[in-house]
């Protein structure tokens, strides 16, 4: 066997080489696109999920952002087809306190709703503008600052949204440990 590359050899070597290469390279490309990102879906679909009730009987699925890491992600990086009208975010509280929310990396204006201990709504931010971006920090928009123990996030285009009030009461119906966490709760800006 020679160990010399004749023309011949150096021909079928480039005639193969190439698209061996770019298949290759298109492999590792979607396999890190399948694997590799930080598919806001599946991190929503992850969490503990409640329903809650409107005085209409219409309901809203709950995700529940119940820990400091899942409070501060919120619904950044999900697509509009990722959250649909008929579901909601809750960041629940142990305590009252001042809550307001910002929108970094957001794709879809949302309504926040501050509610008491009892989900009584207390006020209601409306049509908050989404922002795409994490940065800069001093445009990306804010909440109203209001003294609630709870907060729920429902897009602005849902007809649910428009239901809900200052006044009234929602009911929650799932496991009541959900309503709760141990520490802290949405961060500020």
């Amino acid at each position: 066997m020679s160990l010399f590359i004749t023309q011949d050899k150096l021909k079928l070597i480039k005639k193969f080489s190439l698209p061996l290469i770019l298949s290759l390279i298109w492999v590792l490309m979607l396999g890190c696109a399948l694997g590799c990102t930080d598919d806001a879906r599946s991190r929503l679909e992850k969490l503990e999920v409640g329903t809650i009730e409107l005085p209409s009987g219409n309901k809203l699925k709950v995700y529940v952002a119940q820990s400091i890491p899942q409070q501060k992600r919120g619904l950044s990086g999900l697509s509009p087809e990722q959250f649909l009208d008929n579901e909601s975010m809750l960041f629940p509280g142990n305590k009252n306190q001042i809550r307001q929310f910002w929108m970094p990396e957001t794709h879809f204006d949302l309504d926040i709703f501050f509610l008491s201990k009892d989900l009584y709504v207390l006020d209601v931010h409306r049509n908050l503008t989404h922002f795409p971006h994490a940065e800069p920090k001093e445009k990306i928009p804010l909440s109203k600052a209001v003294y609630s123990r709870h907060v729920l996030e429902v897009r602005s285009s849902s007809p649910l949204a428009k239901e809900i009030q200052p006044g009234m009461l929602l009911k929650w119906t799932g496991d009541s440990r959900l309503l709760q966490i141990k520490s802290g709760t949405h961060p500020e800006q």
